[in-house]
């Protein structure tokens, strides 16, 4: 169980184990209250965490982590929609790299269609909303020689997941 010290009904410093206040203190001290800590909440799209330092409220007679959330302003939401464009624009780059070296040395004409299918669609992708993009994943030959073509799957990842987005 956690403990956080209390001084003029205001939590001091960060919540401590109960074994450690018994081992210093020989038990729990007057001024330490029960605290229960609280994972932080999925934030949503553009949303961020108000404050970086850990906040405490009090629930009844025990305390707990508040996580305040905001939205984020206009120019948090811009820059965080370029840097997921310019991701993606290098992701899209790189794949349509790969497909063309894959074409050239490729010797199997129904992995060259599939790659050809891929190019088309990569380079149709619009980039207006980075964040409902979802990238197909490029066709494989198998160990036996065939053609595996994936499709577009349901998005797995939260929404303000890291930048990368092959989805198959």
């Amino acid at each position: 169980m956690l403990y956080i010290k209390v001084e003029n009904g205001q939590p001091i410093d960060h919540p401590v184990l109960e074994e450690n206040l018994i081992q210093a203190f020989g038990g729990i001290p007057s001024n330490y209250e029960p605290f229960n800590r609280l994972p932080p909440p999925v934030l949503k799209r553009f949303e961020v965490y108000d404050d970086a330092a850990p906040l405490y409220g009090k629930d009844g007679d025990t305390w707990k982590d508040l996580w305040p959330i905001r939205p984020m302003s206009e120019e948090e939401v811009k820059t965080l929609t370029d840097a997921r464009r310019n991701r993606l624009k290098l992701i899209v780059a790189e794949a349509i790299e790969t497909a063309e070296k894959d074409i050239a040395a490729a010797d199997n004409q129904e992995f060259i269609d599939a790659l050809n299918e891929f190019l088309t669609t990569i380079k149709a992708i619009n980039l207006d909303n980075p964040f409902e993009v979802k990238l197909p994943p490029p066709p494989r030959l198998g160990k036996n020689g065939a053609v595996m073509k994936f499709k577009i799957g349901p998005r797995k990842e939260p929404l303000n997941a890291p930048p990368v987005d092959v989805v198959g």
